[in-house]
């Protein structure tokens, strides 16, 4: 991917990694617009990052992603850089009560709205050089947790639309997925009240490797050698690991 002079779209870039990642991609010379739903939390990203573009956005409902894509059309027409970065993760019990509207929250975040984005983007993102989708994925889509089934499966569901997105678009869009592990993110603080997980792995640690392996042109990116290890991994492996995440 070409680093800088990019015009640069983030959604869910007022925290955590989309936070980081714009913050990124500002020091290397690129306009960078962060969306996102939470009004408070754009106002503190914008009072850091001075030159950041931001646009109230709640990406679950259809009518303020029509409005996003509207806004960029008009306001951002050299974009030529979507970062499909917002999601949500809850733990969800099917033994006991679940909340039907909740859970089609989480799968119109997570996956219903990123393909929605790029359907209505990509022809403008054609339209201008260097054009890339970044789709952030999760290793729970390759190994999933069972308190959170429906995070797990739609991440599952990008990795699988990603990878045939970049058959699709080979020659003319690049198309990257970022598979983070636990990171140190608001996303996770759920499971870090409870204290299922340890989270030692902080967000500008997390995306500085993300970067590096960025400029080495690379479609997948997870961190350090993880993506060998999910590559190089048998049926008997991934069930092992999934029972040893689920047992604790």
């Amino acid at each position: 991917m070409k680093l800088n002079n990019n015009t640069i779209l983030i959604t869910g870039g007022s925290k955590g990694i989309g936070f980081e990642m714009a913050k990124k991609f500002l020091q290397l010379n690129n306009k960078v617009i962060i969306c996102g739903r939470n009004e408070s939390s754009l106002k503190s990203a914008k009072n850091e990052l001075k030159d950041v573009y931001t646009i109230k956005c709640d990406i679950s409902n259809s009518n303020d992603r029509k409005e996003l894509v509207e806004t960029i059309k008009k306001e951002f027409p050299s974009l030529n850089v979507l970062v499909n970065n917002a999601g949500i993760q809850r733990d969800v019990n099917f033994n006991s009560n679940c909340d039907d509207l909740h859970n089609l929250d989480e799968i119109s975040i997570n996956f219903e709205a990123p393909i929605f984005l790029i359907k209505e983007l990509l022809p403008l993102i054609r339209e201008n050089n260097n054009p890339c989708i970044i789709n952030v994925s999760s290793q729970l889509g390759f190994f999933p947790m069972a308190k959170m089934p429906i995070y797990s499966a739609t991440k599952a569901a990008m990795h699988s639309f990603t990878k045939s997105l970049r058959h699709q678009l080979k020659d003319t869009v690049e198309v990257i997925e970022i598979i983070p592990p636990a990171v140190d993110t608001n996303l996770n603080s759920e499971g870090r009240k409870k204290g299922n997980f340890k989270f030692d792995l902080k967000t500008p640690e997390y995306v500085e490797d993300v970067f590096e392996k960025l400029k080495k042109e690379l479609v997948e990116i997870c961190y350090k050698d993880n993506l060998e290890n999910i590559n190089n991994s048998t049926k008997k492996d991934i069930d092992s690991i999934f029972e040893k995440m689920n047992n604790r």
